[in-house]
């Protein structure tokens, strides 16, 4: 688990071999949405879910363009992390 996009980025650099990366949108040190694409650079097969409390569409877009493959708003519940996980299962 990473608290910030530093820390996160340490840890991707030192093992590429994740399925999934939750991450959020607003980190103390950068947006998450920014993010992605070097998530994606660094481990390509990873799945990336994007969340945030500010579920609007032009969010939504941001992160699909980013290369985001699913996205959940705050406030989420157990269930809709899971349905996201069979989702990109499939």
């Amino acid at each position: 688990m990473a608290f910030s996009l530093t820390e996160a980025s340490d840890i991707i650099g030192r093992s590429a071999a994740f399925t999934y990366i939750f991450i959020d949108n607003h980190l103390p040190d950068g947006r998450g949405v920014e993010f992605i694409r070097q998530i994606k650079e660094k481990c390509p097969d990873c799945k990336v879910i994007m969340i945030t409390a500010h579920d609007n569409e032009g969010d939504r877009k941001k992160a699909n363009v980013a290369g985001a493959d699913f996205f959940i708003g705050k406030p989420f519940s157990r269930e809709s992390i899971l349905n996201s996980l069979d989702k990109l299962k499939a």
